[in-house]
């Protein structure tokens, strides 16, 4: 395999910015903004466990970032207009995740395609897109790209609609992803753009939500190493790499917003959200957890076994919810704001996405680290830490 080394700029970088939107249609590398960056500070969680150090993974650095006192700003949010900008999924290492870089000169990858700088050259290195190159003065880390066979030409304009993790994750995919799709209905003849989808198709809950949205258009699903776009539209994220009011307000008021009012009228809920259908994160004691859970009126649910509406309109009713660390915690979204949201955590994955999107959405946010067991992840929740978060939360 040949290769050659390239680095990540801004799309600042290659892209002349201009005030009309139009000149996306008419130019090469334009950019407009549509939203201004912002601030966000995040509220402290406010049920905790006394042995809760409050620390947690700072999604784009790796650094421990405090959980009692953290903000974060995002970058104003950008559409642009690519000429041959060029997909490229890498395959030097098989992980499950869609990893691509998106290419606008020979050696040069947006670094926005991951939200900013620090978190692209985070995740390069993590999933082994990097080497050790020696030189007469010692060695240097450098990113890989992979050389050798022509890319497919893609001759008609597409929306690039992806991010990692996008194409199996159905947080990321809520989070990240739809929300961008509010710009594409500034592009003119937009219900015909295809929308670009770096895997090999789509997902029931992708089908679902774009259903939903009332999205029609046609989707290409990139599955070949490179492709290159004639014109490519990119939108960069509303966030940086974290979660913000603006992305939980559009999903609260585009996605089933029917099925969120009818949740909401409905009779409160407590429930406990299970990852019993999944290989891993499981709780090892989830029949204790119940036993503990059920005289205090919380009901199991799973949310990989329901339709997208139906956890929309679950997830609304709830007033008080007890969840195991996944991705069907997306859904929290959809809560009354002053829901309860506790959540079980494994020791070695201690992510701050769900209490990020609790903070924002307005939720009362709380946690249990629990011990987790290796190779799975699953974890084994201590019966006496939950009761006192939940007596914390007033929940008996």
């Amino acid at each position: 395999m040949q290769a050659s080394t390239y680095e990540f700029l801004s799309i600042r970088a290659v892209c002349r910015p201009t005030d009309d939107p139009q000149e996306l249609v008419a130019s090469d590398n334009r950019i407009v903004t549509v939203l201004k960056g912002e601030e966000t500070v995040y509220q402290a969680p406010e049920f905790f466990h006394d042995d809760d150090d409050l620390l947690a993974v700072d999604l784009a650095s790796a650094n421990r970032i405090d959980m009692t006192r953290w903000s974060l700003r995002s970058d104003d949010t950008l559409v642009a207009t690519l000429k041959d900008a060029v997909l490229e999924k890498f395959s030097r290492t098989p992980v499950v995740t869609n990893t691509f870089n998106l290419f606008v000169g020979e050696n040069v990858a947006l670094s926005e395609a991951y939200h900013n700088l620090a978190f692209s050259e985070r995740l390069t290195d993590l999933l082994g897109e990097t080497a050790t190159l020696e030189f007469p003065g010692g060695t240097v880390r450098a990113k890989i790209r992979e050389s050798g066979g022509a890319p497919v030409r893609i001759e008609q304009p597409g929306f690039c609609l992806a991010s990692r993790f996008t194409h199996h994750n159905y947080y990321h995919w809520m989070i990240e992803a739809l929300p961008r799709l509010q710009f594409l209905t500034m592009l003119p003849d937009h219900q015909n753009i295809p929308l670009i989808f770096p895997a090999p198709g789509l997902k029931p809950f992708h089908q679902a939500s774009l259903q939903a949205l009332g999205i029609r258009n046609p989707v290409i699903a990139v599955n070949t190493r490179l492709a290159m776009f004639t014109k490519l539209y990119f939108t960069t994220f509303l966030d940086p790499g974290a979660v913000t009011k603006r992305q939980v307000d559009w999903l609260r008021a585009r996605l089933f917003p029917a099925a969120s009012e009818a949740g909401q009228a409905d009779r409160p809920r407590r429930l406990y959200i299970s990852r019993r259908d999944t290989n891993a994160r499981n709780v090892v004691n989830e029949a204790e957890v119940m036993q503990f859970l059920a005289p205090l009126g919380f009901e199991v649910v799973v949310p990989g076994t329901l339709s997208l509406e139906q956890q929309v309109r679950t997830f609304a009713s709830a007033e008080m919810i007890v969840a195991t660390h996944g991705a069907g915690n997306t859904n929290s979204v959809f809560c009354r704001p002053g829901s309860v949201m506790i959540e079980l955590v494994p020791d070695s994955v201690r992510q701050p996405h769900y209490w990020m999107l609790s903070s924002v959405a307005g939720l009362r946010y709380g946690r249990v680290i629990c011990n987790d067991h290796h190779p799975t992840g699953s974890m084994t929740v201590d019966i006496g830490k939950l009761r006192t978060v939940l007596d914390r939360a007033g929940i008996r």
